[in-house]
């Protein structure tokens, strides 16, 4: 087996214990590809990619874990409106539902977004 890349041994370095599985994937991908690269297709700074990889992102990673788990990942969850959705996609709609809604379908989305139990906003309210 190959020793892993300074990404991953940064990631099993940061995070005592079991790294979670999407950062191991996000770190995996920075390896094959660079930090950089990633962040853009993800919508994030490098910096924010660097600090998850290494354990040391001081805020909550909730919508990361969604942007890496459904743009690397590919992982999909149950949204009310449109069915199979995967969860960077999610994460975006539900960043749009915050918004003043543009159309109709905008309006179904917005509202979908807020009783939805993949949102962060219930997720928060149940905590």
């Amino acid at each position: 087996m190959n020793a892993p890349g300074k990404n991953l041994a940064a990631a099993i370095e940061g995070w005592p214990g079991q790294v979670p599985d999407w950062v191991e994937t996000l770190a995996r991908r920075c390896d094959a590809d660079s930090q950089s690269a990633i962040a853009r297709a993800l919508g994030l700074s490098p910096s924010a990619v660097n600090s998850v990889v290494r354990g040391r992102y001081g805020a909550s990673t909730d919508r990361i874990e969604q942007l890496v788990r459904g743009h690397l990942m590919a992982a999909v969850v149950a949204c009310p409106v449109l069915g199979d959705l995967q969860t960077d996609l999610c994460a975006e709609w539900q960043g749009r539902a915050t918004r003043q809604p543009a159309s109709a379908f905008h309006r179904r989305m917005a509202a979908g977004c807020r009783a939805c139990p993949h949102s962060r906003a219930a997720r928060e309210r149940a905590a």
